[in-house]
């Protein structure tokens, strides 16, 4: 009785063992993809910016009353999409071609 029950101890320990290799090995694989997935918006929001696409550049934001942004340039902030982008679709006829070609803007 007592080899049929350390026998059964050891099948759950192994099997615990394995289950948490494999949730170890998910999440390491996970990390990896919310990296990824980080960095492939980064670089639509770079694109949909360098291509001066207003409607490409919302599209990663809230579109709910909810957004709230903070710019260093005054207004300091804008309470909502529609003053967000109010604020993007004028900000091409606001600025030279000499601040667009500024290194701070080289992503």
């Amino acid at each position: 009785m007592r080899s049929a029950i350390k026998r059964t101890g050891l099948v759950v320990g192994i099997a615990l063992a394995v289950i948490a290799a494999g949730a170890i090995a998910l999440n390491a694989d996970s990390a990896k993809s919310d990296k990824q997935q980080i960095i492939d918006l980064e670089n639509g929001l770079i694109k949909a910016t360098n291509a001066k696409n207003v409607d490409g550049m919302m599209s990663y934001y809230d579109s709910s009353d909810r957004l709230i942004i903070f710019d260093a340039i005054p207004p300091l902030e804008y309470s909502g999409p529609q003053a967000w982008r109010k604020n993007l679709e004028g900000l091409w006829p606001r600025t030279t071609p000499e601040f667009w070609s500024s290194p701070i803007w080289r992503l």
